[in-house]
């Protein structure tokens, strides 16, 4: 996790305090040493952990003595030039090789769950990128591991919920607590068929109505099994971001996988 790699660092260069410092080559193994962890993570974890943890990177450096100060500025360095594919890169992969417009999606699915609420009397979500960042990050995980989870460690069971709070929080995404609510995960998958040469949106959205409407099929089962269907009338939860990963079947179907990340208010 981020926090304990900036602790990590942070114990790597109490030993000494000095008043001026060019950097050694323990320190430069150190400096490498670290990028390395940098970069793996980064590419598992995505575009918005880059950015806190520069973020966090650069809050060291204003408190640092010379030597902490010049090897953590070696690192920032570094990590800002690490390249990490951005949801710029995810949507026209999209458009070019599955033939969808996820910003589209993204403003539909949106409305799908405004439409619902409004009719029950509900407020309705906000659109959230950060929401948006994180929700793509974790849609990504259920492609790789070809299966809907939220399980962050192999023995999470299904739903361990203070390790997903810790997740958002690795990434900056903190939420208040509002009547024993703070953020919300939930997942989904379902397929669309697109004729070579289409531009299948519309299908793609069919899928997505598909997914939501599981969820308000949970309205008549008793809790917790009814998760999806409490989380698209809870009136304690203001925001809402969509990460939609896409995926090669055959003969023109694709799959998707989708990450709807919900949020009380922010910290």
């Amino acid at each position: 996790m981020k926090k304990s790699l900036i602790t990590f660092l942070i114990l790597s260069l109490t030993v000494f305090q000095v008043q001026a410092y060019s950097l050694s080559s323990s320190d430069a193994k150190l400096v490498n040493k670290v990028i390395q962890i940098i970069d793996s993570r980064t590419q598992k974890k995505w575009i918005s952990y880059k950015q806190s943890l520069l973020v966090a990177l650069k809050k060291i450096t204003s408190k640092s003595n010379s030597r902490k100060e010049e090897i953590i500025s070696q690192i920032i360095t570094w990590v800002e030039k690490i390249t990490v594919v951005t949801q710029v890169d995810l949507d026209n992969d999209a458009l070019n090789t599955f033939h969808a417009n996820p910003s589209k999606m993204r403003e539909y699915w949106l409305s799908l769950y405004n439409n619902y609420r409004s009719s029950q009397w509900i407020n309705t979500f906000t659109y959230d990128k950060r929401l948006e960042e994180t929700g793509q990050e974790w849609s990504n995980v259920t492609l790789s591991r070809w299966k809907i989870t939220h399980e962050r460690t192999p023995w999470d069971g299904y739903y361990n919920y203070p390790i997903i709070e810790q997740w958002f929080q690795d990434r900056w995404v903190t939420c208040k607590v509002s009547w024993r609510t703070t953020s919300v995960e939930n997942t989904g998958y379902h397929a669309y068929y697109c004729p070579k040469g289409w531009d299948c949106t519309d299908k793609a959205n069919e899928a997505l109505k598909w997914i939501f409407d599981y969820y308000l099929a949970e309205k008549w089962l008793p809790s917790p099994q009814n998760a999806h269907y409490k989380t698209t009338i809870s009136p304690y939860l203001q925001y809402m971001g969509l990460g939609i990963s896409f995926k090669n079947e055959w003969n023109g179907w694709t799959q998707i996988y989708t990450a709807a990340h919900f949020c009380t208010e922010f910290e």
